[in-house]
């Protein structure tokens, strides 16, 4: 569970609460309660709008209702709103 504000230029996460699962870790899961912030530069490219999760792997690509996240080399997951 996050916070967060996108701007113009810029994508900021505030972590409340998060679970960290990693199989390979014994000592998984781990939580957090930190309430760490980072920012990261938001790029645009005509609607299209893409940053890199400050506290995680993914890609974020928001295009009107699309959201793309990826991983290159792992994986990519498309999102799409129903209306």
């Amino acid at each position: 569970m996050s916070t967060y504000q996108l701007t113009n230029t810029t994508y900021t996460e505030t972590i409340g609460f998060a679970l960290f699962n990693d199989p390979d870790n014994p000592d998984s899961p781990s939580y957090t309660l930190s309430g760490a912030t980072q920012t990261v530069p938001v790029t645009r490219n005509g609607r299209a709008v893409s940053y890199k999760l400050p506290f995680d792997l993914p890609t974020i690509e928001v295009e009107g209702d699309r959201l793309v996240a990826s991983v290159p080399g792992a994986f990519v997951d498309h999102w799409e709103k129903v209306r």
